[in-house]
């Protein structure tokens, strides 16, 4: 018999058995030291606020980038920083790494964090999303415009009449012989 092991779910506090993972696994590791009922952790999932999410993604990406040397109370207190002083929000934080990194396709520079060039690119980014917003409402006008409703008449028939056979022009030209 396997030994068992007890935990305490991270979201609603209840102890449940965490077995080794398995086909019927109905819990998950949301952090490596801490664990959750799969049912808690989706529920959690959908609760959280867009904020929360940008910020949980943005220390991911830092976390992505800076490797061994992500310090996640540096990182923190540099985003308190940003909001407060440059009243950035953390949607256009992540937003700005993503431009600066992936669009653009710069490296991290050794010994810097990942987080100190946003005020310096902050206004391209900008200016790169604001462009693509009106490329967008640009297109969705010309389509709008483009699904304006013609109305056809629906066809008629053809009404030709039937040419008669006119009989009494064979009987006049019997007549005359």
């Amino acid at each position: 018999m396997a030994q068992k092991h007890i935990v305490k779910c991270l979201y609603c506090g209840e102890q449940f058995d965490a077995q080794p993972e398995g086909e019927n696994t109905l819990w998950m590791k949301p952090n490596p030291r801490r664990y959750a009922h799969l049912t808690c952790s989706q529920r959690a999932s959908l609760e959280k606020t867009q904020e929360e999410q940008d910020l949980e993604t943005i220390y991911k990406k830092v976390k992505e980038l800076e490797g061994a040397n992500f310090n996640f109370i540096r990182t923190k207190r540099v985003l308190e920083n940003m909001v407060k002083k440059y009243e950035y929000t953390y949607s256009s934080i992540l937003k700005t790494l993503t431009y600066f990194y992936e669009i653009k396709g710069n490296k991290l520079k050794e010994g810097m964090g990942a987080l100190g060039i946003i005020p310096y690119v902050y206004n391209d980014a900008y200016n790169y999303y604001y462009n693509i917003y009106i490329a967008q409402q640009k297109a969705n006008k010309k389509i709008t415009e483009k699904q304006k409703v013609i109305e056809i008449e629906p066809p008629r028939a053809k009404s030709n009449p039937i040419k008669l056979f006119d009989m009494d022009f064979i009987e006049e030209d019997d007549n005359d012989e």
